[in-house]
């Protein structure tokens, strides 16, 4: 795995025995009901120094990206990981949750059906970084020192805890980062995660000379809630979103903070468009719309019917540049999503 030539845009390595399943649908989970979750969990420290073999195997991708190894924090058994490579041509991005369509699967342990999005910048170049966006759940994300947070804007790496899993992430394409020793790669990693902050979308935005990059993990927050104003007033709208489906129409105008945070489309009442999207064929939580440095898009999130670019395409797609005119069709035809 260090560094293939033809690597791909998609890593997915599951240990503990689950299956992506897209025929499958699953139960929506009820907190405090998991066994899962009863037993002392080990630090992270511990969790590390047992799985930097796997952690460094894929951090040391050659190809730019980013990615997420998950590890059973009350047993230390290896859970799983996911890699998506940066793409040149429009962000990527792996969802990871408790459905067997998401990209990394982890059975329950407190999670959502689709918990939480890996975003990655596109570009052929650049310094290594990504995104992580909790998608709204009760189970929600934990920095390493417990504090709950909406998600997190990473350079190099981060340490995280959702659920009954310690998630260990990482930007490759910077193998210089990830020493042989384990202790080594545990101090430096220790120092860049101990200060958290919150960090404006304009400071995000703002590319820095890599010779001045600084490891960092920066306390975003998650997807804007239902009962919130997506246009502040007196903020400028940054653009207005259309979505349909059948006679039922919805305008939603957002501003630079919204469109920040994100927006989250489907049935289920956690997202914005409950109202409208009524049809079982579209997921509880389908879609999140979210600005990635220049670009507006909408991620499926593991939906079961997933998104596509036009009514007549075969394969669904993990992401559509809302910004560069595309539109975003859930399902067989049961949903549109465009801006306006």
């Amino acid at each position: 795995m260090s560094a293939p030539r033809n690597v791909g845009t998609r890593i997915i390595s599951l240990d503990m025995g689950q299956r992506r399943d897209p025929g499958r649908n699953h139960d929506t989970f009820l907190a405090g009901t998991d066994p899962f979750l009863s037993r002392a969990q080990l630090p992270f420290e511990a969790l590390f120094l047992q799985h930097y073999d796997a952690i460094r195997e894929m951090a040391r991708l050659g190809t730019l990206g980013a990615g997420v190894v998950a590890v059973h924090a009350p047993t230390g058994a290896l859970a799983g990981r996911v890699w998506v490579a940066r793409r040149p041509d429009r962000p990527n991005a792996a969802i990871v949750g408790r459905h067997s369509r998401c990209d990394l699967v982890l059975p329950h342990g407190g999670l959502s059906l689709r918990h939480l999005a890996l975003v990655v910048p596109k570009g052929p170049d650049g310094p290594p970084r990504f995104w992580l966006r909790e998608l709204r759940t009760r189970g929600g994300l934990d920095s390493r020192l417990g504090q709950p947070i909406g998600g997190a804007f990473v350079e190099i790496a981060g340490l995280f805890r959702v659920g009954g899993y310690a998630l260990f992430t990482f930007a490759t394409g910077a193998p210089e980062h990830w020493p042989e020793s384990a202790t080594e790669a545990w101090a430096k990693l220790e120092g860049r995660n101990t200060p958290l902050r919150v960090v404006r979308i304009e400071d995000r935005a703002r590319p820095q000379p890599r010779r001045e990059r600084a490891a960092s993990v920066s306390v975003i927050r998650g997807p804007i809630e239902t009962s919130e104003a997506m246009l502040e007033p007196g903020a400028t709208r940054a653009c207005t979103l259309r979505i349909e489906a059948g006679a039922r129409r919805l305008r939603l105008a957002l501003d630079e903070a919204a469109l920040g945070r994100g927006v989250l489309l489907g049935r289920y009442s956690r997202c914005d468009s409950a109202h409208v999207f009524a049809d079982d064929d579209i997921s509880r939580v389908h879609v999140l719309v979210v600005r990635v440095e220049d670009d507006i898009v909408a991620i499926d999130t593991a939906s079961t019917n997933g998104v596509y670019t036009s009514p007549s395409d075969d394969d669904p797609t993990r992401v559509v540049r809302l910004s560069s005119g595309e539109v975003a069709h859930l399902g067989d035809g049961l949903g549109v999503v465009r801006l306006g």
